[in-house]
């Protein structure tokens, strides 16, 4: 049994990790992967393969697995651990990033004696990707904390987080309205990030609509044929209407005024954000409390990581400003509040 905290969480990694990993290795697994189906039961050579998410309980009810992982234990809590750890016949793995100081795993697993510890790296992933890798060894100047956690895997605790009034939903509920889609670009070293910023009842909600490296703006031929992976493409597939009645409008990062002119070529209702000061377009969402769908897996990420910069000594800069790090995301939904909800007094519209 392989398990999560969100089952939505278990589909949009591990299930994906699973998928790549039978395709590239031609495992015979059965049935093939199918992230919407209900059940998750794959089988192999005699064995069965589940995954779960320990949000839905009544799915674990009569299973004894004799093998259970437990991946990203540390956003679980005790109990949740629990009710896997009951179920079990042999063993339980858990793996996780120690970004917490103090946490159940410390006091109530590693402290036992039949408890074995293996403390790995990035280092030790021969198959990491060379953008990840480079990303992370950037952290040591920009974020020691982040680095001490996720490339030197030391126990740790993030101080100073920008958005601490955050929580995730299930879905953007009924009724709220589109503010607009924020949009930054990226291509090798950062991803180009979209997102879906709405309103409902004074609160912000966010989706995460697609979060991806390499990614060219318009269709277009590499040397074999094939039409390279594009923003374009991908702003169709995830339902956005180009222009026209009823188009869906994009704020996109003013940085990229050549990227933003060629989605406008092709269709796209796309505009160039303002670009006051960071602290401004931060400013404006630190007065709402944000939503983020469960399937926002890396906006999420970068919620739980987002802090001021600190200098050498620790000591947080004056004027206070962010870190250049775990913020794609987070900046396209600046662009958006900068754009749609800064006023000319620099007061905020109210988002019902």
């Amino acid at each position: 049994m392989i398990g999560r905290l969100k089952m939505t969480w278990v589909k949009l990694t591990l299930l994906r990790d699973f998928e790549q990993i039978i395709e590239k290795y031609k495992i015979p697994v059965t049935p093939e992967v199918n992230i919407n189906r209900a059940e998750q039961i794959y089988y192999l050579n005699g064995n069965t393969i589940m995954f779960v998410g320990m949000d839905e309980p009544l799915k674990l009810h009569g299973v004894s697995p004799d093998y259970i992982w437990i991946n990203e234990a540390i956003e679980a809590s005790y109990r949740d651990y629990q009710q896997l750890a009951i179920r079990v016949k042999k063993r339980i793995f858990l793996d996780y990033n120690p970004a917490a100081e103090t946490h159940w795993i410390y006091d109530n697993i590693i402290s036992d004696s039949d408890c074995d510890l293996f403390h790995s790296t990035m280092r030790d992933n021969p198959w990491l990707e060379a953008t990840i890798v480079n990303e992370l060894n950037k952290l040591e100047n920009t974020d020691p904390i982040a680095y001490k956690i996720y490339n030197l895997g030391l126990r740790a605790v993030q101080k100073g987080l920008i958005f601490k009034n955050w929580t995730t939903v299930r879905e953007i509920p009924d009724g709220a309205r589109t503010i607009a889609y924020g949009l930054d670009f990226g291509f090798v070293n950062s991803p180009s990030a979209l997102i879906h910023l709405c309103a409902y009842e004074g609160e912000l909600y966010w989706d995460e609509l697609f979060y991806e490296r390499g990614l060219v703006n318009i269709p277009i031929r590499n040397k074999q044929g094939f039409i390279e992976r594009n923003i374009s493409d991908k702003l169709v597939e995830v339902g956005l209407r180009p222009q026209g009645s009823g188009s869906d409008e994009i704020i996109a990062d003013s940085a990229e005024i050549k990227s933003i002119q060629e989605l406008f070529t092709v269709g796209w209702n796309i505009k160039p954000a303002h670009k006051p000061a960071i602290r401004v377009g931060l400013d404006i969402l630190l007065r709402y409390k944000h939503n983020l769908t469960e399937r926002s897996i890396n906006l999420i990420k970068e919620f739980r990581n987002y802090k001021w910069a600190v200098d050498k000594d620790g000591e947080p800069l004056r004027p206070e400003k962010p870190i250049d790090d775990f913020n794609h995301g987070i900046d396209a939904g600046r662009y958006v509040a900068v754009y749609k909800l800064m006023q000319r007094n620099m007061g905020v519209e109210r988002v019902n």
